[in-house]
């Protein structure tokens, strides 16, 4: 087998101009924070040569970081923001919810070319061969719905680029991650699943066992703080949690003062003792990257900033463009994704992409999927949240605007359906723009941008059948949105 290893890699950023589109409250950052700032990227990759000048892999300054600097702070004010945000049952009759969704989810893209509505109108539905209709049952609204999703990921796909290879992990195992929770965490970790949402999202035979193990583990810690803060003081808990991953990677000595804290220093131990490395026919590694533990941790100090500013969110009004702001992070996909990268050897800082491309990016695929995952979750968790008055949901948002239930749940429907089809467009342009690169960058470099583009669009499915499958969400799916039993 001829070397995958050899050649120059050039990799390429873009700037976002589209400042202009944010609301006021977010068009101002500091670039010189620690989630973003100026620290260099790790530049060892593979084992190619590499150009003295490591400006190829600078930090991009995208909207997104823009965005996850500042985000966590625009309810610090509640008069400004409600200045910026209040939306009048006028505007949300005006205005198509559907269109609204599309061009916020093309604004958060960071690309000035995306315009999501004209994609749209220039896509067609996804094949059988690369989506899946799930039909699914609303029990408040007495109507059968259809989800539509992209296909699982194919693990066959990492045959070209692994035959002959080591996949192998030596590190503490989900199992041992369990045995070492409290008895209540362990409750919890068993109707949650996150096993099998990390076999979804992470396919072993396409990436690697230690980036599943990792993302399991993370997907429980997840499901854990989310059940230990209820009833308790949230804010508390998490200020906690920021403090200590404000400061970068998780020390060796965290202060186990409440169960909140045990259950990080077991997710630091899994972290730092698993490698995501994939051996290929004994020449080297796919991924030898030093990187990918900084950028995880950067990744999930996100989420737990914007879980914590979704504590802000209950107590004001808040617009449809605050909700996604913050939804793309609190659906908690971002660490896969730098999982993702790292088992592929690919650059794990999110803004990176293999070239600058003006009509579509990696980081467009991203965003538009984090959308997707938010607008799924809001519709398979809605029944719940409706009962409870949860305004946390893109179609409780809606519904106090004056929409009808029904209404709101199909305008929400209807996005997400739009969007995947929307993911589909551009991943077949972003792949075909992949192959079109000249023979500078090697063939087995094109092939893994391709897997992390196929991979980040399965998520898609992989989600939204953990959410109908798990038994954190069965029991609650009984009572509210059931799937229809000839689907599963």
């Amino acid at each position: 087998m001829k070397s995958l290893f050899s050649g120059k890699l050039k990799i390429w950023t873009f700037k976002s101009s589209r400042k202009e589109a944010l609301p006021k409250d977010l068009a101002t950052s500091n670039t010189s924070n620690g989630l973003g700032g100026t620290k260099k990227q790790n530049r060892r990759s593979f084992n190619f040569e590499h150009r003295s000048d490591n400006s190829q892999l600078r930090r991009p300054l995208t909207w997104m970081k823009d965005v996850r600097i500042v985000v966590f702070d625009i309810f610090s004010s509640h008069s400004s923001h409600s200045e910026a945000s209040s939306t009048t049952t006028a505007s949300r009759n005006n205005v198509e919810t559907h269109d609204e969704i599309l061009g916020i989810v093309g604004d958060m893209t960071g690309n000035p070319n995306a315009n999501l509505s004209k994609v749209l109108r220039h896509s067609h539905e996804p094949g059988p061969g690369c989506s899946v209709h799930k039909a699914f049952r609303n029990v408040l609204l007495e109507q059968n719905f259809d989800l539509l999703l992209p296909a699982p990921v194919d693990p066959s796909e990492g045959d070209a680029f692994r035959r002959g290879g080591v996949d192998f992990t030596n590190g503490i195992t989900i199992e041992s991650f369990v045995r070492d929770l409290p008895s209540n965490a362990q409750q919890i970790v068993e109707a949650a699943n996150p096993v099998g949402l990390a076999e979804r999202m992470l396919p072993v035979g396409l990436l690697s066992r230690g980036a599943g193990v990792i993302a399991a583990c993370f997907w429980a810690w997840l499901c854990i703080i989310d059940d230990l803060t209820e009833g308790s003081d949230p804010l508390c808990c998490l200020d906690q949690c920021i403090e200590i991953l404000t400061q970068g990677t998780p020390s060796s000595d965290i202060p186990k003062t409440s169960q909140f804290m045990h259950v990080l220093v077991l997710l630091k131990n899994v972290v730092e003792t698993n490698e995501v490395s994939i051996v290929v026919d004994g020449e080297g590694t796919i991924s030898d990257r030093e990187d990918w533990r900084e950028q995880f941790w950067a990744e999930v100090l996100l989420i737990v900033k914007a879980l914590r500013s979704e504590e802000s969110l209950e107590r004001g009004v808040f617009s449809m463009r605050d909700w996604l702001n913050i939804r793309l992070f609190t659906i908690s996909a971002r660490p896969f994704m730098v999982l993702a990268r790292a088992s592929l050897g690919l650059p794990c800082n999110l803004d990176t992409d293999i070239h600058s491309s003006k009509d579509v990016g990696i980081g467009q695929i991203q965003t538009v999927i984090q959308a997707i995952l938010g607008l799924q979750n809001d519709i398979l968790g809605w029944e719940k949240d409706h009962v409870t008055k949860n305004p946390l949901n893109a179609i409780e948002l809606l519904v106090r605007e004056e929409l009808k239930p029904a209404k709101a749940f199909e305008e929400v429907l209807q996005s997400h359906n739009s969007l995947v089809t929307i993911a589909f467009s551009l991943t077949d342009k972003y792949t075909a723009s992949v192959d079109a690169m000249g023979d500078e960058v090697p063939m087995s470099i094109k092939t893994f941008w391709k897997v992390y583009a196929h991979t980040v669009v399965g998520s898609g499915n992989a989600m939204a059948l953990w959410m109908l499958t798990s038994n954190r969400y069965k029991a609650k799916l009984r009572k509210n949105s059931e799937v229809l039993p000839e689907d599963i």
